[in-house]
């Protein structure tokens, strides 16, 4: 789980400063002011880090978010002179419970520098560490821009491997001083030191690799489908898979009656989803629901378009697994308000343990106003304040700036911002003087 982001040299953000994150993050602010530039470093390193050949450090263009090119992302590039764009992520030393101290439990960030290279038109790692609690590098990597990779520090193995970027995680490969894979002939601190190395290597493709992403917009639910073999246990970040995924759960898998439950639950105005097979094709599947209308095995594809912006959320959330990040954008699309809002216990229950992680960017005031409000009643259906964390995103003096909103255990704010969803109230007062 990611306890901090810090971006600069990216988009609209020269230095977003560390913005904190929680099990649950809520991204809010007017449009176009750079709430989902901080969410994209994170899917354009997925994608990065997804691709086969190892060889592109950043992958700006890809299936999960496209940017442009490396030119296109440089925060105000003043021709030819462009700054390295720098990522810093902290993740959560908590989960560390367990692991020898050899490895590095301490060991809780990771420090991205890419630059361009004009001559060899190419995106290389300028410089890449590990970082300690305590701020201090315990590793750091550079790539030369001509190609070619150097461990910077420790100089315990500055000597004893070489070293390589697999997109852009780097990886050591013993020398011949090693014996075998692992142990360094009578050197127990460099052995130590590369086996910490590694190690954090796996942490952080694993982090990576383990986003999952909702787009702001879904696809809607087909009439059928031909499922046959899936490639993939998730919906999809547009619900692309959610036939194939939910026809493999069938009736009464987990996926499925996880999602019933909840719909049961909060009183959805669909129930009991299941897919139905299409003439003697097993493999050609509708999804069909129960609406509140009485109607039962309605084809989702006949009901509103809210059903088809919901399912991939719901499917996305009770579908996760502990560890996961899932990157969630506009879930309130279509959603009258009170769904608006019951989606704000879903996310509450997924992260009330903090074993999950969800990164929320939305416009929706009833969403936030239910997670405030369980954050007041507490009990089996709140959320700790601690575990919740709200962020603005606004223009400031010349830069975008994005600060976190202090919640008290009553569900209020200690600081209301100006333009903070004052849109309803400014309205009223406008309707009051009209009428006058």
């Amino acid at each position: 789980m990611l306890s901090s982001i810090r971006i600069r040299n990216f988009k609209c953000y020269r230095d977003s400063g560390v913005v904190p994150l929680a099990p649950l993050t809520v991204i809010l602010g007017c449009n176009n002011v750079g709430k989902s530039a901080l969410i994209q470093p994170l899917l354009a390193l997925k994608q990065t880090i997804s691709d086969p050949s190892w060889s592109v450090r950043f992958i700006t263009s890809g299936p999960l978010v496209d940017l442009g090119g490396f030119h296109d992302i440089i925060h105000g590039r003043d021709g030819s002179q462009m700054a390295p764009i720098v990522f810093d992520f902290v993740r959560d030393p908590r989960e560390d419970v367990g692991i020898p101290e050899r490895l590095g439990k301490a060991v809780v960030g990771i420090h991205i520098e890419f630059s361009y290279s004009s001559n060899r038109d190419r995106v290389f790692i300028k410089s890449l560490s590990y970082n300690a609690q305590d701020g201090g590098k315990s590793f750091e990597f550079n790539e030369r821009e001509s190609g070619g990779a150097t461990v910077k520090f420790p100089q315990a193995l500055r000597d004893a491997v070489t070293c390589r970027f697999k997109t852009f995680i780097p990886s050591m490969v013993p020398g011949e001083r090693f014996v075998g894979s692992n142990m360094l002939r009578g050197d127990v601190d460099a052995t130590d030191q590369y086996l910490r190395g590694e190690f954090q290597s796996q942490v952080w493709t694993r982090i990576f690799n383990e986003i999952e992403h909702v787009a702001p917009i879904r696809s809607r639910v087909p009439w059928y489908g031909q499922v046959g073999q899936r490639f993939s246990s998730e919906p999809g970040m547009a619900g692309e898979n959610l036939l194939r995924v939910l026809s493999k759960a069938g009736h009464d898998g987990g996926l499925t009656k996880g999602i019933n439950a909840w719909l049961l639950k909060n009183r959805s105005s669909i129930s009991r989803i299941r897919t139905k097979k299409i003439g003697q094709n097993n493999q050609v599947r509708s999804l069909v629901a129960d609406d509140s209308g009485g109607h039962s095995g309605v084809n989702v594809a006949a009901m509103g378009e809210g059903v088809s912006q919901m399912l991939p959320i719901l499917a996305s959330v009770k579908g996760s697994l502990p560890g996961d990040t899932i990157l969630i954008e506009q879930p309130e699309i279509h959603l009258h308000p009170a769904a608006q809002a019951t989606l704000g216990d879903l996310f509450i229950d997924a992260t009330k343990d903090a074993s999950r992680q969800l990164i929320v960017e939305t416009h929706s005031e009833h969403l936030l106003l239910r997670i405030r409000r369980r954050i007041a009643e507490g009990g089996v259906n709140g959320i700790a304040p601690d575990n919740v964390s709200i962020l603005f995103v606004e223009h400031g003096e010349g830069e975008t700036i994005v600060r976190r909103l202090e919640v008290d255990d009553r569900g209020h704010f200690n600081q209301w911002p100006k333009g903070f969803f004052d849109t309803a109230y400014q309205e009223a007062l406008a309707l009051a003087k009209a009428r006058k």
